[in-house]
């Protein structure tokens, strides 16, 4: 059984700690306080973060806020670049059914690093629109499938028509 402190659970949401801590104060997370230090078991967190993802709760509200907030169209009138537009790009061009990758791989293609949570949770790599990673695979016409965290690999497979 792996404990995490707030500010692992923090850098693996890649929200600040205070939110976090709040979070947890608000019964938000599921976590033991012990005299005055939170524990959160990584397997429970995982769970929760997992049953999240599915009702689509956390990231409905950010794809809400990012509709309705970040601007569509940068300084000079072109649409901003995107984090994942250029593994967008290359699953695009990239003929066949099957693609195995690493994730060094697809930071590669990214041309950024991946968030720790890429590394940790598997909801990451979920077919989920409102994940803004998830469209770029998707809007090229390929989901993730065998997704190996232990090993950082990852298989896209285009979707069938």
């Amino acid at each position: 059984m792996k404990f995490l402190t707030p500010q692992q659970v923090a850098d693996m949401l890649q929200v600040d700690c205070d939110t976090i801590i709040a979070w947890l104060k608000q019964n938000k997370l599921p976590a033991v306080k012990i005299g005055d230090v939170w524990r959160i078991e990584e397997e429970r967190l995982q769970n929760y973060l997992q049953q999240e993802l599915d009702k689509n709760s956390i990231e409905e509200k950010y794809a809400d806020y990012e509709d309705n907030v970040i601007p569509k169209k940068g300084r000079r009138g072109r649409k901003p670049t995107g984090k994942y537009d250029g593994l967008k790009e290359v699953l695009k061009n990239t003929k066949g059914k099957l693609i195995n990758m690493t994730f060094a791989e697809v930071q590669d293609h990214m041309g950024d690093s991946l968030p720790q949570s890429a590394y940790r949770l598997r909801p990451w790599w979920a077919n989920d629109y409102t994940h803004s990673q998830a469209r770029a695979w998707l809007h090229s016409g390929w989901e993730t499938r065998n997704v190996d965290l232990k090993n950082h690999k990852v298989t896209f497979e285009r979707i069938k028509k």
